[in-house]
């Protein structure tokens, strides 16, 4: 995934780069959104609900081979949970990979089979889950299978996606309307739009989440943000964090897979947002100007910058399972408000992770600590301050260090 910072560009040349790329960036500004929503980089831009669909996702992190992880995980569900049953689960681990680097198989029981695959290469690991497996329903027996597996798997370490639409009442007059799927086209990557409706016509703000980002250098399973604006004409009202707090509480309730980077504190889900489109997206009314996706990521959502850029993370509290159990408390929208300040980010030099760091003022993406941890990270900054991904990537392939693709 190429990034550019469009203000270093002319008008001509910020069009000419839309109308090339691929980036979901609309520069037709009279639709009013600052994104073309039918144009996806990663998942699909259309996700179509279907009965009996799911995705199931399980980590497999307790070993040095994920595989054998996996059996194992097969195994112990047998052992425990179907011990008083006439029917086992039987893995049957198929020839052909679909997949680089990962093993595809069928699942197996009595008479329901699900597909899947699961990571085989200890080289290529995740780096928000780590190594995974990922098993699809296409039947209401394949669905109730995958229900009964994430029931009998670790808290943090599973997560269904239903590939359903639905809506929850906001107030009499604006609701939100959230759809996961596939595209039209089965076999087309996940992907979730969440939409707040106005008087159950009128698209007033929206987001796209993707699940599988598999921008370079940094490729990851995990919620991705592609996409997050208000219409043109309701820039002026607080519809942006009414709908940032509802994919948060999306996000916390459907993607409970707890993240295996380093950089996270302990029971954290990772969202991710891509930086790729700085278009205007709300009118902060404190401030009396435009804001863009950019500035509202990590100016008001606490979002902190990833190596390499073009992306930024916010690390979301993994809900318990008493949380699930018990009755789920919402802020109501009279409470949810913008929140002006540079949230909890991790430090560039030593990924220290806390409130109030300072910014780099030359490319504004880097983050500090202190002024220590700036001087001395400078000589690796330096190379990439200011230069779009694009170059970053030029960079590393002279050096021998990266593949162009």
């Amino acid at each position: 995934m190429f990034v550019i910072w469009f203000h270093l560009l002319n008008m001509d040349d910020y069009l000419a780069f839309c109308l090339k790329s691929k980036f979901p960036i609309d520069p037709d500004s009279n639709r009013g959104w600052g994104y073309n929503w039918e144009s996806a980089k990663y998942g699909t831009a259309n996700p179509t609900p279907r009965d009996s669909y799911a995705t199931l996702f399980v980590l497999v992190n307790h070993t040095d081979s994920p595989l054998e992880d996996f059996k194992n995980f097969i195994h112990e569900i047998n052992r425990n949970n179907l011990k008083h049953s006439d029917q086992r689960l039987e893995l049957d681990l198929k020839n052909k990979h679909v997949n680089p680097g990962r093993q595809d198989f069928v699942l197996t029981l009595g008479e329901t089979m699900i597909h899947g695959n699961v990571s085989i290469d200890t080289d290529c690991i995740d780096l928000n889950v780590g190594y995974y497996g990922v098993m699809e329903s296409t039947s209401i027996k394949e669905y109730m299978l995958l229900q009964m597996i994430k029931q009998y798997t670790n808290h943090g370490y599973a997560c269904l996606l239903d590939h359903v639409e639905t809506s929850i009442e906001l107030d009499e007059n604006l609701k939100l309307v959230t759809v996961t799927g596939q595209g039209p086209a089965l076999g087309d990557d996940l992907s979730t739009r969440l939409v707040l409706r106005l008087n159950d016509s009128i698209d007033v703000a929206k987001c796209h989440l993707s699940y599988r980002d598999e921008s370079n250098p940094d490729p990851c399973v995990g919620p991705t943000i592609e996409m997050i604006s208000v219409q043109k004409d309701y820039h002026n009202q607080t519809y942006l964090p009414v709908l940032f707090y509802w994919v948060t509480k999306f996000v916390n309730e459907e993607f409970t897979l707890e993240c295996f980077s380093a950089d996270s504190p302990p029971g954290r889900i990772q969202l991710k947002a891509l930086l790729s489109n700085n278009s205007n997206v709300v009118v902060d009314s404190h401030q009396g100007r435009y804001i863009t996706a950019q500035e509202f990521f990590l100016d008001y959502a606490a979002f902190s910058t990833l190596p390499f850029y073009g992306s930024a993370v916010l690390y979301l509290s993994l809900p318990t399972q008493k949380y699930f159990k018990g009755e789920r408390m919402y802020l109501g929208l009279n409470n949810i408000a913008w929140k002006v300040n540079i949230g909890r980010c991790v430090c560039d030099q030593c990924q220290k992770i806390k409130g109030g760091m300072k910014r780099c003022q030359r490319c504004l993406m880097a983050h500090y600590c202190s002024k220590k941890c700036q001087k001395t990270d400078w000589k690796r900054h330096k190379q990439c301050c200011g230069k779009t991904k694009l170059q970053i990537q030029q960079l590393l392939a002279d050096k021998g260090l990266q593949k162009l693709c």
